[in-house]
């Protein structure tokens, strides 16, 4: 069992932080590219980056949630007590990730539609553009914030020791 809860750990932070990486690294920067807004007009090139953001930001809770529960499934199994300080760390993923999905990222879209509306007063579509960029700055901060957690699980995971170094022989015993 605990090889299996290792590999799902180890699968799982590869995932986390290569997705964080891959959403940076292409999909952000196309979105944001002379290509992408020669095809798209900005609002609509940034309102295809929120749907695309969407599942990413799903991805994230995903994964956030999975690392917590193998952390405590490979702690439980071996006999160990619970790290509280990587696992309060991984809960703190949790709560960012679901922070992202659920709180500003809803905030930042629907800023983005009243800005574009085309009833919007201009007084209106300044105000929401000025909301969106600092909903879009917090964002990016504590998407990065979330990426240097995702780093460090990753770091945590793929360490040379294995759990079966912390199994004695007397666990073995009939």
């Amino acid at each position: 069992m605990l090889p299996v809860l290792r590999i799902i750990g180890i699968v799982n932070a590869a995932l986390w932080f290569g997705s964080a990486l891959f959403y940076i690294g292409c999909v952000r920067a196309e979105f944001q590219s002379d290509a992408m807004l020669k095809l798209l007009p900005p609002p609509f090139a940034e309102a295809a980056m929120h749907l695309v953001l969407s599942g990413y930001l799903s991805l994230l809770l995903i994964c956030s949630v999975i690392a917590v529960l193998q952390l405590w499934a490979e702690q439980w199994y071996t006999g160990r007590p619970v790290f509280r300080i990587r696992i309060s760390m991984l809960l703190f993923m949790v709560f960012l990730a679901a922070l992202l999905k659920f709180g500003i990222f809803p905030a930042m879209k629907n800023q983005h539609l009243r800005a574009y509306q085309p009833s919007a007063i201009a007084a209106d579509a300044k105000e929401s553009m000025r909301t969106y960029r600092r909903l879009k700055i917090g964002f990016h901060c504590l998407h990065l914030f979330h990426i240097f957690g995702a780093l460090s699980h990753v770091w945590y995971v793929s360490q040379s020791k294995s759990g079966y170094k912390l199994l004695g022989m007397h666990q073995f015993r009939g």
